[in-house]
């Protein structure tokens, strides 16, 4: 198994003949290898020394040291500059990145779950429209009353499988104000009688 810390201290040397610049030579000498896990290379900078991180993340100098890293270890490597000269820094970060990560996830999961719900909405409501355009003597009331029941079926189900967030609750508000509209019952009792459907 490869020593990082030994891979590091060997390549210095030449990283430097390939870079130029007091600041970019004193950001490697006070350099610290951390690790190198799954292809990545953690070099550490203490925080007294904040300035040195910038000159080793820009991209000349990333490139360099990554190659030379790569060519001594035998595979592609990526560099990962941190604040911090202990392995705990690093895991600390992790933890840091996962749980950012996990966030995100969840965040974009939720969007798409209601851009979904939403389009789930946004069909129901048309279909309710073209379910009593297509009715037959609409005046009667056991026709509309028979509209209502289908139209409460739907509403139930789409109700189940949404999470009922904000855009949710908007949403099924405007199909019961639509089934209201056509079957001449108030919004709030169509809502009652929603509710106490089984999808």
């Amino acid at each position: 198994m490869t020593d990082f810390y030994d891979v590091w201290n060997a390549s210095v040397e030449n990283i430097k003949k390939q870079v130029t610049g007091v600041g970019v030579w004193t950001a490697l000498n006070v350099a610290i290898p951390i690790t190198l896990e799954d292809g990545v290379f953690v070099l550490g900078i203490s925080e007294k020394e904040p300035e040195s991180r910038g000159h080793l993340q820009t991209s000349n100098v990333r490139r360099i040291i990554e190659q030379e890293l790569s060519r001594r270890i035998g595979r592609p490597i990526a560099l990962e500059v941190i604040d911090g000269i202990t392995i705990n820094h690093w895991e600390a970060i992790k933890r840091r990145k996962n749980e950012t990560d996990r966030l995100t996830k969840e965040a974009a999961e939720r969007a798409k779950k209601s851009r979904r719900q939403a389009t789930a909405w946004d069909a129901l409501y048309e279909q309710l429209g073209r379910d009593f355009g297509k009715l037959e003597s609409k005046a009667l009331p056991q026709v509309r009353a028979q509209f209502l029941l289908n139209a409460a079926d739907a509403c139930a189900e789409t109700r189940a499988a949404a999470a009922m967030d904000d855009d949710d609750e908007r949403n099924f508000s405007r199909c019961l104000e639509r089934i209201s509209s056509y079957t001449e019952i108030p919004a709030a009792l169509v809502a009652a009688f929603v509710l106490k459907r089984k999808p």
